[in-house]
Order: structure tokens, then C-alpha cells, then sequence
């Protein structure tokens, strides 16, 4: 513990300076959060810079918001898994708007009543609907919401937190198996090791999401998003 302590300490300030930026995106626009959306499936099972650099030159193209199947292919070519990608990310932009306009902040914030206290059941809610979210399962909404702002109470329980989770013996059984790591492969396993990482949070006295970036920058060496 003392090592992510110390860790913490020498990240803290750019973490903080990462938070205020996810915490200035509450207001931001429909374009903003559904680039930010994209940005979360584009690294689910890939690499950071690489899906950070396709999310840039999604919206520098324009293809993010006009492109079609094969333009935004083109662009996103690098990143892992990218015809799937290219797939959903078409599929949710056409879902997500009305009459010419993305709609994802109505949908979130007037329907769904997106609030801090009401972040774990607007996540479990985008990970279950397959009409308007494809691409984005327990870890890629958490992501999200964490990114545009309402981080606080939920987990990104990706495989570098995972597996540090795993080093001090708080994963779940049903988070482990011959292999190693099992990811969560339910909302219920996800809620059990989310529980232990937000009570790990508390022990440590680093809020969730500092813990989240002080571990995944512990694995990487940098703080991304």
C-alpha cells in the first residue's frame, strides 16, 4: 500500500489538474460527450494513445459526425478491433440523434436523471441498452461517465486495475480462475469488485477516481484519461 501511497503523492497534481478537466465536461456539448463516448470504445481492449489519437482525427476529419461506415474505418484504421468499432460507433451516432441532432445529453441528463448519486444506475442502464449504446459494457460506460464528469461513485475496472487488485488480494472469486484474471462478465460480478475497489479507495483516503488514475498510471507510467 505504501508504494501506491507514495505513487499517489508524486501524481496527485496532475491527476487533479485530469479531474478538472472530466469535471468541466458536465457542461460541454452533445458533440463533446458523444466524441468522448467514442473515445471509450475506441480503447476498450486497445491501446490508450492509439484510440486517443483515432478519437482526434475522428472530429479534425469530421468523420466522427458526417462520416460513414468506410470513412470512419479509414480513420480509425490503427486501433484495435476497428471494423467492429467503426461499426458501433455509426450505429450509436444514428441512435443518438433526432431530427439532425445528437440528443445524448437529453437522453442522459432528462430522461435517464443523470446525477453523482445516480451515476451506478445510469451506467448499469447504458451497458444493458443495446437500442442506443453498442460498443460500451460495464467498464466502457463507467469510462465514459467518469469522463465526462460523473466519475465518483463508479468503478473502470479495466485489466491494469484489475490486475493490481489482484496483486493485493481483493478480487473477487469470481474474478479469478485458472488463467489468472477473469474480467466481470456480469452486472454482478462488476457491482462485487467495484464494491472492493471504492472500499479500497476509502482505506487508502484517495478519492475513487484519483485511486483510479494513481493505479492505471502505476501499470503505465502516465496519466491519459
Amino acid at each position: 500500500m505504501e508504494r501506491i501511497l507514495r505513487w499517489y503523492e508524486q501524481v496527485r497534481g496532475i491527476i487533479e489538474k485530469r479531474i478538472a478537466e472530466f469535471n468541466a465536461m458536465r457542461d460541454a456539448s452533445d458533440e463533446r460527450w458523444f466524441s468522448e463516448m467514442a473515445f471509450c470504445i475506441l480503447v476498450a481492449d486497445g491501446n490508450a494513445k492509439t484510440g486517443l489519437r483515432a478519437q482526434r482525427d475522428l472530429e479534425a476529419s469530421g468523420m466522427l459526425y458526417t462520416g460513414d461506415y468506410h470513412g470512419i474505418l479509414r480513420v480509425i484504421r490503427p486501433v484495435r478491433y476497428n471494423t467492429v468499432k467503426a461499426r458501433y460507433i455509426l450505429h450509436d451516432r444514428k441512435a443518438l440523434t433526432l431530427n439532425g441532432r445528437l440528443i445524448l445529453r437529453s437522453l442522459l441528463l432528462n430522461e435517464w436523471k443523470l446525477t453523482d448519486s445516480s451515476s451506478k444506475g445510469v451506467r448499469d442502464r447504458i451497458a444493458k441498452d443495446h437500442v442506443h449504446f453498442l460498443g460500451l459494457g460495464m467498464k466502457e460506460a463507467s469510462h465514459f461517465l467518469r469522463n465526462i464528469g460523473y466519475g465518483t461513485n463508479i468503478a473502470i475496472l479495466d485489466i491494469h486495475i484489475l490486475t493490481l487488485m489482484k496483486e493485493y488480494n481483493l478480487l473477487p472469486e469470481r474474478c479469478l480462475d485458472a488463467n489468472g484474471i477473469k474480467r466481470p462478465s456480469s452486472l454482478s460480478v462488476y457491482h462485487e469488485a467495484e464494491e472492493i475497489f471504492l472500499s479500497w479507495a476509502d482505506e487508502l483516503g484517495i478519492p475513487a477516481t484519483h485511486l483510479d488514475l494513481t493505479l492505471w498510471s502505476l501499470r503505465t507510467g502516465e496519466v491519459i484519461k
